[in-house]
C-alpha cells in the first residue's frame, strides 16, 4: 500500500498592519567612542609650549619695567609740580607780606605827624614796588586764579593813590587826611587782601593736591610681586619638565625684576622723604610767613587805634584777632615749641605783646601822648626793636626752611627719576634673559 506525502504547510501571509519587531538594545550596532567623542587633541609640542612660555616670561619682564618707570616718571613730574605750586603759593604770600608792611610804615608815619622821616618813605617805596612786581609775575594755571591777580593789582593802584592824598593832607596838618588814610585801609583789608589770601588758599590746595600725587608706588610694588611670582611659577614648571634644577636665564630675569622691586620700595622712601617736607619744611616756611604777614597787619592796627584817638575800638579787636593768628602759626612749625621758644620766636613776639600793652595802658588811661611816645620809641627795649627782633628773625627762619624745601623736593625728584630709568633698565634686562633661558631648553628637544 502506498503512502502519499503531504504537501507543505503554505507560509503565512503578512498583513501590512504588523510592524516589523524592534530589535533589542542588545542588537543594535555599537558606535565607535572615536566617532562619538571627536577625534582625541594632541598635546603641543614640549617647544612649542616652551616657546608660549617664554613669551609670558618677556612680557611680564616688560610690562614691570614699563611700570616701573612710569612710577618714577609721575613721582617726578607730580614732584616738579609741588615745587612750582609752593613758588607760587609762596610768592603771593610775600605780596601779601609786603603789603601789610607798607601799610604798617605808612600809618606809623602818620603817628608821627607832618613830614615823614626819609627812611620810612623809601621803606614804603621798596615795599609796594616790590608788591607791585610780586603781583605783575605771579602766574596761575587757573582763570579764577588770574582774575583775581586782576582785581589785586588793581586794589593795589587804588590803595597807592589814597595813601598819597592822606600823606600829602598830613603834610599840611589838614584832618581830611585821615580819612583818606580810613579809605586806604579799607581797600586793603576789604578788596586787596582778601584776594592775595584767596591766591594763598588756591597756591595751598594746588600744593597739596600735588603732594598728593607723589604716593603711587604701593601698586608698582604688588605688581612686580605678581611678575616675580609667575617667573618663579615657570622656573618650577620648567624645572620639573626638564629635570633641572636652575635655569640661568630665568634667574637671571628674577634677580633683576628684583632690582625693579627694590626700586619701588626707594619710590616710596621717595614719597616718605617727599611727606616729610610737606609736614616739616614746607609747612614751617608757610606758617612763619603768615605769621610775619599778621604781625604787620597788628602793627598797622595798633597805629590806626592811636591814630583814631580813642575811637579805634574796632582797630583793637581786630589786633588782637590777627595777634591770636601769629601765635597759632607758629604752634604749626615744625621745630619750634610755642611754650620754650626754641629759636626765640614766640618769647620775641611776647616781648612786643607787653610793649603794645603798655601802649594801651597809657593810652586807656588818657595820656595819649605818652603812649605815642612809646609806639615811636626805637631804644634797644622799645616797641619797635621788639618788633624788628621778631620779624627778623621769623623772616630770616623762613627762608631757611624754604631752602630746606627746594633742596628736599630736588632730592626726591632725583631719585624718582633715577628709579625710573633703573626699573626701565632692569625690565630690558630681564625680558631677554627670560627668553635665552628657555630657548636653551627648546634647543634640546629639537
Amino acid at each position: 500500500m502506498t503512502q502519499t506525502a503531504s504537501a507543505p504547510a503554505p507560509t503565512p501571509r503578512p498583513t501590512h498592519n504588523a510592524s516589523p519587531k524592534a530589535p533589542t538594545t542588545s542588537q543594535r550596532p555599537q558606535t565607535p567612542l572615536s566617532r562619538r567623542a571627536g577625534p582625541a587633541r594632541a598635546p603641543l609640542p614640549t617647544p612649542t609650549v616652551l616657546r608660549l612660555v617664554a613669551v609670558l616670561a618677556v612680557v611680564v619682564a616688560l610690562v614691570c619695567g614699563l611700570v616701573g618707570w612710569e612710577a618714577g616718571r609721575r613721582q617726578a613730574n607730580a614732584l616738579d609740580q609741588v615745587s612750582t605750586s609752593a613758588e607760587r603759593l609762596l610768592a603771593a604770600q610775600e605780596v601779601r607780606n609786603q603789603m601789610v608792611a607798607a601799610d604798617a610804615v605808612v600809618t606809623n608815619g602818620f603817628l608821627v605827624g607832618g613830614l615823614e622821616p626819609a627812611s620810612s618813605r623809601e621803606e614804603y617805596a621798596r615795599l609796594i614796588d616790590g608788591a607791585a612786581q610780586g603781583l605783575g609775575r605771579l602766574s596761575f594755571p587757573d582763570k579764577d586764579d588770574t582774575e583775581r591777580v586782576a582785581r589785586a593789582t588793581a586794589a593795589l593802584t587804588n590803595y597807592v593813590a589814597l595813601v598819597e592824598q592822606a600823606r600829602s593832607a598830613n603834610r599840611q596838618g589838614l584832618p581830611v587826611g585821615i580819612g583818606y588814610l580810613d579809605q586806604a585801609s579799607a581797600e586793603l583789608r576789604q578788596t586787596l587782601l582778601p584776594e592775595l589770601d584767596a591766591l594763598v588758599e588756591s597756591g595751598a590746595d594746588h600744593a597739596a593736591d600735588d603732594f598728593d600725587q607723589v604716593a603711587n608706588a604701593p601698586w608698582l610694588l604688588m605688581l612686580v610681586l605678581l611678575g616675580l611670582g609667575v617667573l618663579v611659577t615657570v622656573q618650577a614648571w620648567d624645572s620639573r619638565r626638564t629635570h633641572r634644577i636652575v635655569n640661568t636665564g630665568l634667574a637671571g630675569a628674577s634677580l633683576a625684576l628684583l632690582v625693579v622691586l627694590t626700586t619701588g620700595v626707594a619710590l616710596i622712601q621717595v614719597d616718605g622723604s617727599a611727606q616729610d617736607v610737606r609736614t616739616g619744611s614746607y609747612r614751617s616756611t608757610l606758617a612763619l610767613s603768615q605769621a610775619v604777614s599778621q604781625a604787620y597787619d597788628a602793627q598797622a592796627l595798633e597805629s590806626l587805634t592811636l591814630i583814631k584817638q580813642g575811637s579805634g575800638g574796632g582797630y583793637e579787636l581786630a589786633f588782637a584777632t590777627a595777634t591770636v593768628e601769629v601765635e597759632r602759626q607758629l604752634t604749626r612749625v615744625s621745630d619750634l615749641n610755642a611754650s620754650t621758644g626754641s629759636y626765640g620766636l614766640a618769647d620775641q613776639f611776647e616781648a612786643w605783646l607787653v610793649n603794645h600793652r603798655q601802649i594801651r595802658e597809657k593810652d586807656d588811661a588818657g595820656d595819649w601822648n605818652a603812649a605815642v611816645e612809646l609806639a615811636l620809641a626805637n631804644g634797644p627795649y622799645s616797641s619797635r626793636a621788639a618788633f624788628r627782633t621778631f620779624v627778623e628773625a621769623a623772616t630770616d627762619k623762613a627762608e631757611s626752611y624754604r631752602t630746606k624745601t627746594t633742596e628736599g623736593l630736588d632730592s626726591a625728584r632725583t631719585k624718582a627719576n633715577g628709579g625710573a630709568w633703573v626699573a626701565m633698565a632692569a625690565g630690558l634686562v630681564a625680558a631677554p634673559l627670560a627668553w635665552w633661558g628657555l630657548a636653551q631648553r627648546r634647543e634640546e628637544y629639537q
